[in-house]
């Protein structure tokens, strides 16, 4: 197993005039999953769900309020600086919004010698590297002397790709890698990934609200909803027989770009209405918005439990 979570809590506090902590608000909660080798794994879920921040742990950007993540074994917060340190050149971030993440001021050449000079690269390797990496991700040779705003959307991910990808990392997280395309650049985006996974030893973690992007590129799929995991199964068993109301919904209000399986998922409605006000029970985070929803639902916490091999999910209607 590369890499194991293990009941990863995050909670976000905020300090008022006093200097003392708000009841702060939880991004995720007992996340618990493993990312085998060569594994790409697709996180889902709507803005807010805790995606971004459950990639940021996976490379040591955040810390967990709680819980353990381990790498090969080795829990990666446990580690010495120097151990730390070698465990982050292994592992790489893409950014949600690539053109915010480099400095305008700085040329193409220098944004890919940023890393390499970090890295400790000897600097009669650096040019080769550049160069190398440069045509891996389909630019020229000339764009090394421009500057960021010089570039279309689909080049400046080009850009950020082959930044995160130059120092040869086994591990990489791209935060919505083409949310801010257009969907003619977001093919050659998501054709760009699948030539660089079949030519290195990668594992990818892609983080998405799109489904379809998932279902493209994944093997594996999450799908998270206000810091629970809600369902974990092969993408395949995701979209051919999804079990939670939530990610029923999520696939039958997507866009199907690369499969028609998704038309065929409807969600069958019927109301049943609860005041989670008055509810002195921890519930379902996602009953107010559940069709399916049951009696028992208004009693207890559902616990994630695996229904069918490797096909797990946080639903009282299969308990």
């Amino acid at each position: 197993m590369l890499f194991q979570a293990e009941n990863i809590c995050k909670t976000f506090y905020k300090r008022n005039f006093f200097r003392l902590k708000d009841a702060g608000l939880e991004a995720l909660k007992d996340i618990k999953f493993g990312i085998q080798d060569r594994d790409i794994i697709g996180i889902v879920g709507e803005t807010g769900s805790g995606k971004s921040t459950l990639g940021r742990i996976f490379v040591g950007l955040e810390k967990p309020s709680s819980g353990f993540l381990y790498h090969n074994n080795s829990n990666i917060f446990k580690l010495s600086k120097k151990d730390f340190r070698e465990f982050q050149k292994s592992t790489s971030f893409i950014f949600q919004d690539p053109y915010s993440s480099f400095n305008p001021k700085m040329k193409v050449l220098d944004i890919l010698f940023e890393p390499l000079i970090l890295g400790g690269i000897e600097r009669v390797k650096r040019k080769d590297m550049v160069d190398e990496i440069i045509e891996n991700v389909g630019l020229k040779n000339d764009d090394l002397g421009k500057f960021p705003y010089q570039f279309s959307g689909g080049q400046r991910q080009r850009i950020a790709i082959a930044r995160s990808l130059i120092l040869k990392p086994k591990f990489l997280v791209a935060d919505e890698p083409v949310s801010s395309l257009d969907l003619s650049v977001k093919a050659q985006i998501l054709k760009l990934f699948e030539e660089i996974y079949a030519k290195s030893d990668l594992t990818m973690m892609i983080i998405s609200h799109d489904l379809s992007i998932v279902e493209y590129l994944c093997n594996k799929s999450i799908v998270l909803y206000k810091g629970l995991i809600m369902e974990e199964a092969l993408t395949d068993s995701i979209f051919a027989n999804p079990l939670h109301p939530y990610t029923r919904l999520l696939i039958e209000s997507a866009p199907s770009l690369y499969s028609d399986r998704a038309k065929d998922v409807k969600l069958e409605a019927f109301e049943s209405p609860i005041n989670l006000e008055s509810a002195k029970l921890k519930l379902c985070p996602f009953l107010e918005r559940c069709k399916l929803k049951l009696d028992k639902c208004r009693e207890s916490f559902p616990e994630i439990i695996e229904v069918e091999s490797n096909h797990r999910v946080r639903c009282l209607r299969y308990i």
